[in-house]
């Protein structure tokens, strides 16, 4: 079986790479089943490690292999944009906290960093610090397709 049933305790992080592999089947259009055989074959090839373990080496060999999976089914150009995406959405979800709720709070839910910074008790300049240092770190580190 390809994820073994267990129960999900409150709090438990779900598998980031199964859910990368979903975020770029969804992006190209692929069915859920699809997505499932090639997770089951990336997992048999031993590309899917320990979801508590998972480095961005790890991710990169699985963004390569889904890459060479799936390059002869869809658009090129398509999937590299699901690849980027969903290797931009990992790296937003392991940011660190206090860098993540800065992001979501400017970024996605576009406050002004004054009032982000009153919501928070913090001075505007770790606000800016936090973002800076978060869209920094994201950049740096994500993977981009050739």
């Amino acid at each position: 079986m390809l994820l073994p049933h267990r129960r999900v305790e409150a709090g438990a992080r779900p598998d980031r790479l199964v859910a990368l592999i979903f975020h770029v089947i969804a992006g190209v259009g692929i069915s859920r089943r699809t997505a499932v055989r090639i997770a089951r074959d990336l997992r048999g090839e031993g590309l899917l490690p320990d979801p508590v373990l998972v480095s961005r080496e790890d991710r990169d060999r699985v963004v390569s292999a889904l890459q060479l999976v799936l390059e002869s089914r869809v658009d090129k150009g398509l999937l590299a944009k699901a690849l980027e995406d969903a290797v931009l959405l990992d790296e937003y979800r392991a940011l660190p906290a206090p860098q993540r709720v800065v992001v979501e709070a400017v970024v996605e839910r576009r406050r002004s960093i004054p009032t982000v910074a009153a919501e928070l008790g913090l001075s505007p300049e770790e606000v800016r610090t936090r973002l800076n240092e978060a869209l920094r770190g994201v950049a740096a580190s994500a993977w981009v397709s050739p």
